[in-house]
């Protein structure tokens, strides 16, 4: 079999085009890559932060929620590495890794955040007074318990009594 210049031109067009496409399957790979290591070190993070927290920190006497706090100089030591590496990646501090960088500081964030809504939540539980609700002999006539107009939207029925003449 010969070779000749219009196969080699059609080889070298299917090199081209075979390169081409590669080059799209290799981009498109290092994006999710990429994702799953910025998903994996901000779930990771928070997850390091929170055992931290149980594992060494302590539980202060105003703490509603009874989480335990990792904390140096009285600063909880997950939000100042989150606020630290956030900015530095911000401003581009660990180069390539910046993303990474990013991920972790937000994640260690998220591990204060969450621990911080745990407490509030908490807190508002405990202090938020009982509700009482009104029985049916308490309730004004053509009231509902929630002070909102009574009316029925059974078929059959007239759905506007107050208005019938």
């Amino acid at each position: 079999m010969a070779f000749d210049h219009e196969s080699l031109a059609k080889a070298k067009e299917a090199v081209t085009r075979m390169s081409g496409r590669m080059a799209n399957i290799r981009k498109d790979n290092e994006r999710a890559i990429t994702r799953i290591v910025q998903g994996v070190g901000t779930v990771g993070t928070c997850f390091g932060w929170s055992y931290a927290n149980a594992k060494w920190g302590e539980v202060h006497e105003n703490n509603a929620g009874g989480l335990a706090e990792l904390a140096v100089v009285g600063i909880p030591a997950d939000l100042a590495s989150g606020i630290g590496l956030y900015a530095v990646s911000f401003f581009g501090g660990f180069g390539k890794w910046d993303e990474l960088g990013f991920s972790v500081g937000i994640g260690s964030a998220c591990a204060f955040t969450a621990r911080m809504g745990t407490e509030m939540g908490a807190k508002s539980a405990t202090d938020a007074p009982a509700k009482k609700t009104k029985t049916a002999g308490e309730m004004s006539a053509g009231r509902g318990p929630h002070g909102g107009r009574v009316h029925s939207v059974w078929p059959g029925e007239r759905q506007y009594a107050d208005r019938a003449a």
